[in-house]
């Protein structure tokens, strides 16, 4: 049998650990787990799980399509480059902020919710602006 991959944990770049376990209603499982933080996923079949474990993301990147999903429903499409840039600015200022508060003080829930709307905007900018027509504006 080959050896299969795992990446590192998507939620803190732990080592993954995969095991074979029994239970009752199957007559194998795979788990895969976390050394770190201990997140885990299992799947009846070896590669099955491997490729679930593989392909996860991290929860901000589910929260930075959240958000280019919610900036869409809200907003249009960006007009130009021009226009792009200055709503990228404008939230990298944001972050900026709260990066400037004292390490003490910091809001980091806060500093987090102005990364990935940079990141959300950031996508937008490449999705948006960067082709033959908008990107000529």
């Amino acid at each position: 049998m080959r050896k299969l991959h795992l990446d590192v944990c998507p939620f803190c770049n732990g080592k993954a650990t995969m095991n074979a376990d029994k239970c009752i209603t199957a007559n194998s499982f795979w788990t895969i787990q976390c050394d770190k933080c201990r997140v885990c996923i299992a799947d009846a079949d070896e590669e099955t799980a491997v490729r679930k474990w593989n392909t996860r993301q991290s929860p901000a990147i589910e929260a930075a399509r959240h958000e280019i999903a919610n900036a869409r429903a809200s907003w249009p499409p960006f007009n130009s480059a021009h226009e792009g840039f200055s709503i990228l600015k404008e939230e990298v200022d944001e972050l900026w902020d709260e990066v400037k508060v004292n390490q003490k003080r910091r809001d980091l829930e806060k500093m987090r919710k102005e990364a990935i709307q940079v990141a959300a905007m950031g996508i937008r900018f490449a999705e948006e602006v960067c082709d033959e027509i908008n990107g000529r504006k």
